[in-house]
């Protein structure tokens, strides 16, 4: 236990490190509302079972879409190696190393543009992600079980009231007096 929590707070130290680095402000200059606008930001910290690799999310600003996105990096505990995993406009988040070690699950919004939040799932070598989940409301939160199972909670698809109601196309709203 002990040995996880060093582990991760080393990554972390790490990466704020090589983040600031970056920045390269001194004394003489101020911060102003477009450097706050552009910095990047690590979190969802999580180590492979063999202790050898983490996978991260970086979210930074994307110009195009206008808003932060995240994607996944898988770092060297050993090294400095660092290699991004996702790429795109939907952001990534959550990632999880499968128990033995040879999968990651994620949860992302990729795919069409109405899409719901899934779970994905990545080999931990490197490849393309696939949809594990295709849920009508999408997924909340997810933890692997075991090397074949995943737990997650996801809201429920519509019920039989919320269908009617959509087919009468009622936008009625009811105020008591």
């Amino acid at each position: 236990m002990f040995k996880r929590i060093w582990t991760v707070s080393i990554i972390f130290l790490l990466i704020v490190n090589g983040i600031y680095a970056d920045l390269k402000i001194n004394d003489e200059e101020a911060w102003n509302i477009e450097d706050v606008l552009k910095q990047e930001y690590a979190g969802s910290f999580d180590i492979s079972p063999d202790g050898k690799w983490g996978v991260w999310v970086k979210r930074s600003p994307n110009q195009e879409v206008d808003k932060l996105v995240g994607h996944i990096y898988k770092t060297s505990l050993k090294d400095s190696t660092e290699i991004q995993l996702t790429r795109g406009e939907k952001s990534c988040r959550n990632p999880k190393w499968s128990p033995n070690g040879e999968l990651i699950a994620f949860m992302s919004s990729r795919g069409d543009e109405d899409s719901k939040t899934q779970i994905w799932l990545l080999n931990a070598k490197g490849g393309e992600p696939y949809k594990l989940t295709s849920l009508e409301k999408g997924v909340q939160d997810f933890e692997w079980f075991n090397n074949d199972e995943i737990f997650f909670t996801a809201r429920e698809d519509q019920y039989l009231l919320e269908k009617e109601l959509e087919e009468k196309d009622d936008k009625s709203i009811v105020v008591g007096d």
